[in-house]
């Protein structure tokens, strides 16, 4: 456990849903086979959800949850009751693996990750709730355990020191940044 994090279980004392149960299961390759606890919550239609009550302050937040193969989408997430201006974004590109080479091996369904910095800070008893709204059509979501915890603020940059920044990389991914890269390397 890192510390200054709370991991809450979706089928655990500080969760709340009115969604569907799945597990306990052993069976290879089932969702609740790969849940912590071999248990975990999904979520099938509009107005489904799994809410946390913390217990402790945090800033951010770390989602586990599958979706069915080949399915992309977001999740609403509120706060106290009030809705966030933006969604998380999920995918389940990276939690299908086969193994066919194995003999009588089905298909893994493992649980993906998809993170949040808030940008205001939560404290002990505030709630997090993930609900499906119409928008949210990803069904079903299945939702394994929420980690909740403190990221400290951005570090200064170090004097005499060059940044990939300063030289024009861009910090989102979008944009190929090779030359910014090329250029900090030579201006070290």
């Amino acid at each position: 456990k890192i510390p200054g994090m709370s991991e809450y279980l979706a089928t655990g004392p500080g969760a709340a849903t009115n969604g569907s149960l799945i597990g306990p299961d052993y069976t290879q390759g089932d969702l609740a086979t790969e849940a912590v606890g071999r248990e975990a919550v999904q979520l099938t239609a509009p107005g489904q959800y799994v809410q946390f009550t913390l217990s402790s302050a945090a800033n951010a937040l770390d989602l586990d949850y599958a979706l069915p193969q080949g399915t992309s989408g977001t999740l609403s997430v509120y706060v106290d009751g009030v809705k966030l201006g933006r969604e998380l974004s999920l995918t389940s590109q990276y939690s299908y693996i086969s193994t066919p080479q194995i003999y009588g091996s089905k298909v893994h369904h493992y649980y993906n990750d998809t993170r949040m910095l808030l940008g205001f800070q939560l404290h002990a008893g505030d709630t997090v709730r993930f609900q499906v709204n119409a928008a949210d059509t990803a069904v079903p979501y299945t939702i394994n355990l929420a980690d909740f915890y403190q990221v400290a603020a951005p570090a200064h940059q170090p004097k005499n020191s060059v940044s990939v920044l300063a030289e024009g990389a861009d910090p989102t991914g979008a944009t190929d940044s090779a030359a910014a890269f090329n250029a900090a390397i030579t201006a070290a």
